[in-house]
């Protein structure tokens, strides 16, 4: 199952109030050694990650061994913990495979094994059938653990429940994480209303709802417009003894913002203002954005200058919030004063910060000034991102240059293809001004151009044909959602 832009919007927006069990997740497969590797074993991993193809990697392994390699199990599990981490799952997978052939596995390297398997060619269909080849006693809470994520990841929410219930049978009692995750997957598509059954089953298995459960419960009654009960969750956070985070405040005040509740989101964020020892980059960049979505420039630049306070590395990663609050705010002398004092205090080019100041051009027709930044960037080849071209694109579609967009569009598709990682290109706004344009001109070439061009980006049903350009613009959004959703 795929998920729309906008759900995908609201995932991220809703990891920050999960980012450190994610952590501790992940964490639970680091074999020790892994954190203290030896010069020989980095040295071993440097030369495994450099092979090209993955199916060499157990016979590399064998090699080394027959050649005198002092090599434990304990090294090799090392290894696909670390290539897992940086996304070489197929060599990771590979390395795993090693140890099964060598009958070595650990639970926890069987619960690895299957989130690989998961994760690469054959993808879950293979991950089910290795965790149902499993023996009674292998089938743990770690490999119970590891399935759960691959269907709570993939948001198939029944086949997760399922499982737990199947945990039930075995007499293995699901995780706060796991039970956590399970909550998160039913928002993510679209089911708060299961959220509150889940943490009663929480309860059956005889541990309390944490942290992160009353963030995901908020959110959940929220999306049910159940504002009463987003606050009745705070009463029993204090019942029973949860201390909120500023993560929690963060997602109160998002709930009510998006509710229309100004004063109330206000007053949660003056919460986490008001906590002591607040050191996370996180809050403050929270604090900034959400200042910015209620319009209070006073409160933007008042938690700007408390961190003066902070150390510079805190400050410098808020650059980019605050200019960003301060273009939606319209603030044209602070966004250009700090923009010039981030250029001066960063040597790297970061193009998310780019993005925001040539958006601000090109939204006040300042195109002289874009064109000149656009220079100076190719200059220091500094490659646009997804997101300046949807810039461009909008821009121009705006201004009835439907053929310039259409360039940036082609210049876009070309990279997405070439990326391992696909990105959501282009934008739905983006989208559906092409659409409108189309529309409004008749214009069948260039409405047969595009949907050439994106054939095969996933922005679009791919039934929709060349001949559909005359349809309404939200008629092709409808039947390209529903795809998306399939």
């Amino acid at each position: 199952m795929q998920i729309k832009a906008d759900q995908m919007a609201k995932f991220a927006r809703l990891m920050v109030s999960k980012s450190a069990p994610c952590r501790r997740y992940l964490n639970t497969f680091a074999p020790v050694a892994a954190r203290g590797e030896s010069e020989k074993d980095s040295s071993w991993f440097r030369r495994l990650r450099s092979i090209h193809e993955p199916a060499r990697l157990p016979s590399t392994i064998d090699k080394w061994i027959a050649e005198g390699a002092a090599i434990k199990k304990f090294h090799v599990s090392g290894w696909v913990y670390r290539l897992r981490q940086i996304r070489m799952y197929p060599h990771a997978l590979e390395v795993s495979q090693w140890l099964e052939n060598n009958k070595v596995m650990s639970n926890t390297d069987r619960a690895m094994h299957i989130d690989l398997l998961s994760k690469t060619k054959g993808g879950l269909v293979k991950a089910e059938r290795y965790f149902n080849g499993l023996k009674t006693p292998e089938k743990t809470a770690e490999t119970f653990g590891a399935l759960l994520n691959c269907y709570c990841f993939k948001c198939m929410t029944g086949k997760a429940v399922d499982l737990v219930e199947m945990m039930k049978e075995f007499g293995i009692t699901p995780t706060a994480w796991n039970m956590n995750h399970l909550l998160f997957s039913h928002l993510k598509v679209g089911q708060p209303e299961k959220v509150s059954l889940l943490v009663q089953l929480m309860d059956d298995f005889g541990f309390a709802p944490d942290l992160y459960t009353y963030n995901h419960l908020m959110v959940s009654y929220a999306d049910l417009k159940d504002y009463d009960g987003v606050e009745k969750v705070l009463e029993q956070m204090s019942a029973s003894k949860v201390k909120p985070n500023w993560c929690t405040y963060g997602t109160l005040a998002r709930i009510y913002i998006k509710a229309g509740f100004d004063a109330k989101a206000t007053e949660a964020l003056e919460s986490i203002e008001r906590m002591e020892s607040l050191h996370d980059p996180g809050a403050f960049k929270t604090l900034i954005t959400l200042y910015g979505q209620t319009n209070s420039l006073s409160g933007v630049y008042r938690v700007w200058e408390s961190l003066n306070s902070m150390p510079s590395n805190v400050r410098n990663e808020c650059y980019l919030s605050l200019l960003i609050s301060l273009a939606k705010l319209g603030d044209v002398d602070g966004l250009e004063k700090y923009f010039n004092e981030w250029k001066k205090s960063h040597s790297k080019h970061d193009m998310r910060v780019y993005d925001v100041i040539l958006k601000s051009y090109l939204d006040r027709g300042m195109l002289d000034k874009a064109e000149l930044l656009s220079k100076f960037l190719i200059k220091k080849q500094v490659k646009p991102t997804f997101k300046t071209l949807c810039t461009y694109m909008n821009f121009y579609l705006k201004k009835g240059q439907t053929d310039i967009a259409l360039q940036h569009l082609e210049q876009g598709a070309t990279k997405l293809k070439e990326r391992k990682y696909k990105d959501w290109f282009p934008d739905e706004e983006t989208v559906n001004l092409f659409l409108k344009s189309f529309e409004d001109k008749k214009d069948t070439a260039s409405a047969q151009k595009f949907f050439k061009i994106t054939k095969g980006l996933n922005c679009l049903d791919s039934k929709i044909s060349y001949s559909d350009y005359s349809l309404l613009p939200s008629d092709l959004v409808k039947r390209k959602t529903q795809k998306v959703n399939e």
